[in-house]
């Protein structure tokens, strides 16, 4: 586990991005945050935008794949809300 200061929920998804690029290939990843820096990277990482996010209800969970962590790159895999625990 690593505690990063880039994924606070006001930080600038782009960073978060560029730091995803300079991962390890094929390494697993979970980030842990809150809105909006969520939305915002979700947003970023799928559709290429920062303010075409998902809506995350409180402790929903995301999970995009991709080859490249870039700007549109992403694809949602699975998005849950507590409510889908039912």
């Amino acid at each position: 586990m690593e505690s990063l200061s880039i994924i606070t929920p006001d930080d600038d998804p782009s960073a978060v991005a560029d730091w995803l690029l300079a991962q390890p290939e094929g390494r697993p990843l979970m980030l842990v945050s809150h809105m909006p820096l969520v939305g915002a990277l979700s947003g970023l990482l799928v559709e290429g935008s920062v303010d075409r996010g998902p809506r995350f209800p409180t402790a929903a969970l995301a999970e995009l794949e991709a080859e490249v962590w870039a700007a549109g790159c992403a694809r949602l895999a699975r998005f849950t809300a507590p409510s889908d625990l039912d």
